[in-house]
């Protein structure tokens, strides 16, 4: 009898047959070889189903359509392995990417770390190199709160010339999710003890801070993946950006409900990651012409912290007539569109 595989990886797709080839290409070409391919399809009406039910490289799970958490969690319970790699079938991965994270995860440095994480590469629809502004250049946490590698992370080791991250400061990765899925790789046992994906909107955050609270993260400081960007569908379409901020303090709401003790011992991060992200709400609601809401969502913000300066400027624009306010963001779209 075959042994099971160290990893399982585990990939999701919903109408995406072109590209989902292209993810499971790149799990092909990986230069550890320990592992298992699933692919569950998300009730996709495409022709996915007659390209992949023949590969005999993979095992191709298809379902109703469920959302992106029950698809991830069909090929959790199907998985062998003790490791889960994820990856979306618009990403593609490099091919020492699953080699340089059981590197890390077989280092005796870093035996309690549930999840590995690592940096990422942006990619056209075409799968061209864009840019590498990866993690620090694509997370609010970095972008918006003016944190770095370094302040989400107590420890930094050398591995193979690499800079690679431990001991994650739980109050500062309160403040937002600093982890792309397709980079990650989770312990089985830690999935199993704090539990899978949730059916929501943003399912992201709210798992990846789930499990932080039971167990260590270790980033590796270097392109493993290409992260593909340009399609109107995607959670960071400008779009559905209100609506994940909206569930994300919902979800921060939760996860102190359920662990008062952390409120109690880190109140200022508390109150800062409250007052930013209904700021932020208020400047989506102000942008997209709902004055009076944006206004409480700014009055809301300002009782937990005081405003940032990037928000002082929302705030006075907020004090004028509601019909100067929408006539000068009209004009602002008219001069970026």
């Amino acid at each position: 009898m075959r042994k099971p595989p160290t990893v399982s990886v585990v990939i999701i797709t919903h109408n995406m047959a072109d590209l989902v080839e292209k993810a499971i290409d790149s799990v092909l070409a990986q230069t550890y070889t320990d592992s298992e391919l699933i692919v569950v399809d998300d009730g996709s009406t495409d022709d996915t189903r007659e390209r992949l039910s023949a590969r005999s490289e993979l095992r191709y799970l298809p379902i109703e359509n469920s959302g992106r958490g029950p698809a991830r969690n069909h090929g959790i319970r199907a998985s062998q392995g003790r490791w889960v790699a994820f990856l979306d079938s618009d990403d593609v991965w490099y091919p020492e990417k699953l080699e340089m994270q059981m590197r890390v995860a077989l280092d005796p440095r870093f035996k309690g770390a549930g999840l590995i994480c690592a940096d990422y590469d942006e990619i056209d629809m075409e799968g061209r190199f864009l840019k590498a502004v990866g993690t620090r250049g694509g997370f609010p946490i970095f972008t918006k709160c003016g944190f770095d590698v370094p302040d989400v992370y107590g420890r930094r080791e050398r591995i193979d010339g690499l800079d690679v991250y431990s001991e994650l400061k739980l109050p500062v990765f309160f403040h937002g999710n600093c982890v792309l899925p397709s980079t990650s790789l989770a312990r089985k046992k830690m999935i199993d003890e704090l539990g899978e994906f949730k059916n929501v909107l943003g399912e992201d955050p709210e798992v990846f801070l789930r499990w932080a609270t039971g167990y260590d993260f270790v980033y590796i400081d270097k392109p493993l993946i290409g992260y593909r960007v340009g399609r109107p569908d995607q959670h960071t379409a400008p779009y559905k950006l209100e609506k994940l901020v909206a569930y994300d303090i919902e979800m921060r709401h939760e996860h102190i409900e359920q662990h008062p003790d952390f409120a109690a011992a880190h109140p200022e991060a508390v109150k800062q990651v409250f007052s930013e992200q209904h700021a932020r709400m208020a400047l989506f609601q102000a942008y997209r012409g709902d004055v009076r809401t944006a206004r409480e969502s700014l009055r809301t913000a300002k009782t937990h912290a005081p405003l940032k300066a990037k928000y002082k400027k929302l705030d006075l624009l907020l004090k004028l007539q509601s019909f100067l306010v929408s006539a000068l963001i009209k004009l602002r779209r008219g001069f970026t569109s």
